[in-house]
């Protein structure tokens, strides 16, 4: 929410409780990021108000908003994809495994998806379908679905210096 391409928020001053964001020291306001707050800032050589990193209060692979949403957008995705295969049947190997082709059928339908529905918010998406499962004795068909983010620049660092010759 605070890419820097969207430019400035349109306010005009901001506050957090009664304290102007122009004057909060820094530190403060990290520890507020830390703790899983959004808050403003400015940044410097830029007019305007921002909002800070979409940390959340976690460490895991949801320590920032955009990847909750992220997943919370793949499975809506893949479970509206895998709705219409609710009680339909697959073909099973003699040793009691998935169909290799249909196991490949299922997580392409599914990979597909996923990348036409989420193109320009990730960079890729893979899908597994285990052919070693009792679906016979289950019913139940468990995927694996793993989507890669795209990265994000929250910091830049720059390595400057002079030389002699380019």
């Amino acid at each position: 929410i605070g890419d820097g391409q969207n430019g400035a928020l349109s306010i005009t001053e901001a506050y957090i409780g009664k304290e102007k964001v122009d004057e909060i020291i820094v530190e403060k306001l990290d520890k507020f990021t830390d703790a899983g707050y959004i808050t403003f800032h400015t940044r410097e050589g830029a007019a305007g108000y921002y909002f800070s990193v979409d940390k959340m209060a976690g460490t895991d692979d949801f320590r920032t908003l955009v990847h909750g949403r992220l997943i919370d957008k793949a499975q809506r995705i893949s479970t509206a994809t895998d709705t219409p295969f609710l009680e339909s049947s697959v073909r099973m190997t003699a040793e009691g495994k998935l169909n290799d082709a249909d196991a490949a059928y299922l997580e392409e339908v599914t990979r597909s998806q996923l990348l036409a529905n989420m193109a320009g918010q990730i960079s890729g998406a893979q899908v597994v379908v285990p052919v070693e499962q009792d679906l016979i004795n289950t019913s139940t068909l468990e995927k694996q679905i793993q989507i890669q983010p795209l990265g994000y620049m929250t910091w830049i660092v720059l390595n400057m210096g002079l030389t002699q010759t380019l």
